[in-house]
């Protein structure tokens, strides 16, 4: 037997992968870009810094010239200020200095030369001759100052040369990577795509055929072949529980019918017992008992069909086992009584599958008081699926919407327990509400009308030995309410 395929967990994985594309090519483009500010910053810096050194030499001359020609003493005091700073962005620049560039380097070179010839010209004594001394045309301060403007301009050209080369080709190798990466994403896009499209082809098919089935047992052939399995996990939990549903439900069918015929053998024979009375009441009631009206068992079957059909695998488990739980209780509720607790379980298993057919057209509200022991208290069983069935079935009919059904259980201190079903639907029809206060047989042409309520009326009335157990109540402002009362102090039966 293949392994199956959780398709769950390789979705899952499919969704980390791309997670871990999308993370890696987003955290490669932020490290490139952060790259390229880091450059981009480190060449402005580097050009402000030599933009500042050509107008710290044009400030050195300016000073200079203030001492030498002018005699301004201030002149020198401010030319030491430049001179320092000088001294320290040159420093910097040497310290920073990775240029590869010939041009660079030569400029740089020279221009510091020039720097330690003024200097060592400033530290000489000037002679008498201060003028010529300064301006000389040859060997003069002021030649000198001209002459490392000069090449310090010639030094930010060859930087600004550098750096604007320098920089093309970083983003020349930035918009390489991008263009990888794009490619890189877009293949794994088309590969995971193609993927997707035959896993979930392969996976439509599966439902597809679940659902054909599902249409098979709806119609009541439970002897049709079993659903083959299939290569997916979750899928396959669905076939399983289809065919188990099937095979349990063929079992129940034929424990069933052979219970039936037992039973009747049994109650042919009681009836020449010397007890008559009292066995024509008790068959009654179980032969009413034994009539589970057949309608909800399609129903609920026709819901799971449409559910598989709709490819929701954990709603149709849902239906399956509410259905599996009813049918149980069914089955144990052969005997002439049960207790309130099994009664509002099974109930609760039919809301749960009314709840998933109507959805949001109807909604349920189940009150049991806390303080009650339900273990002790004993009804008839299958009473109160019959009427909340009811209540759906005619009395919610022409509700599309905002369809309520209430359902209350509580006590009083008079020894009896009280069950109020409440629906705010069209209301019982006023013809049948009639023939049930008056106590009279419903016509048949009117039963199909009112699901199981006679069958009710007659199990209560059989099983507490008296009538009016149970009220109906057509609400003036709309829907139906009916009240079962349950005396605690026992049961004819």
């Amino acid at each position: 037997m293949h392994t199956k395929i959780k398709s769950t967990k390789s979705f899952i994985m499919l969704w980390i992968l791309m997670l871990m594309l999308f993370t890696g090519s987003v955290s490669m483009g932020a490290i490139q870009e952060k790259r390229i500010i880091k450059e981009y910053d480190k060449f402005m810096e580097q050009g402000a810094k030599l933009s500042r050194l050509t107008i710290l030499f044009q400030n050195i001359s300016q000073q200079l010239e203030n001492y030498y020609i002018f005699n301004n003493d201030d002149g020198l005091k401010r030319y030491e200020e430049y001179a320092s700073e000088v001294s320290q962005m040159m420093a910097k620049i040497d310290n920073e200095n990775d240029i590869d560039s010939r041009d660079y380097l030569f400029y740089l070179r020279t221009t510091k030369n020039m720097i330690d010839n003024i200097n060592h010209l400033i530290k000489e004594d000037v002679d008498s001759n201060v003028f010529d001394t300064f301006y000389n045309s040859q060997i003069g301060i002021k030649s000198q100052c001209v002459a490392i403007i000069f090449q310090s301009e010639k030094l930010s050209l060859a930087y600004l040369t550098y750096s604007g080369l320098h920089y093309k080709e970083v983003l020349e190798n930035f918009k390489n990577i991008i263009r990888v990466r794009n490619y890189s994403l877009f293949t794994a896009f088309i590969v995971i795509s193609i993927w997707i499209f035959r896993r979930g082809g392969d996976m439509l098919k599966n439902m597809n055929k679940v659902s054909k089935n599902a249409l098979v047992l709806a119609k009541g052939d439970w002897y049709a072949p079993d659903i083959e399995e299939s290569n997916y996990y979750e899928i396959n939990n669905v076939i399983v529980a289809f065919n188990t549903m099937k095979l349990n439900i063929k079992n129940d069918i034929k424990v069933l019918a052979e219970k039936s015929e037992i039973e009747r053998n049994y109650i042919l024979e009681k009836l020449h017992n010397a007890e008559k009375d009292k066995i024509i009441k008790e068959t009654k009631l179980l032969a009413l008992q034994m009539e589970i009206n057949p309608h909800f068992l399609f129903n609920t079957l026709n819901t799971i069909s449409r559910t598989a059909l709709l490819q929701d695998s954990q709603a149709t488990i849902t239906l399956v086992e509410a259905i599996s739980n009813i049918m149980r209780y069914s089955l144990r509720s052969e005997a002439a009584s049960a207790n309130l607790g099994d009664e509002i379980g099974a109930l609760e298993s039919y809301i749960q599958i009314q709840r998933l057919r109507f959805r949001t057209k109807l909604s349920f509200k189940l009150e049991v008081d806390p303080l009650l022991k339900l273990e002790q208290i004993f009804i008839p069983p299958l009473i109160l699926q019959p009427i909340v069935e009811n209540s759906i079935m005619h009395g919610m009919a022409s509700v599309t919407s905002g369809g309520r059904i209430k359902i209350r259980v509580y006590g009083n201190n008079k020894g009896s327990v009280f069950i109020c079903i409440e629906d705010n639907g069209r209301g019982i029809d006023e013809v049948i509400l009639k023939y049930i206060r008056e106590g009279k047989p419903i016509p048949k042409s009117r039963q199909s009308k009112s699901i199981g309520i006679e069958n009710v009326l007659q199990r209560m009335e059989y099983f507490f030995g008296r009538k009016g157990l149970i009220s109906f109540e057509r609400l003036l402002s709309q829907g139906t309410m009916v009240i079962i009362e349950i005396p605690l102090k026992g049961s004819e039966m």
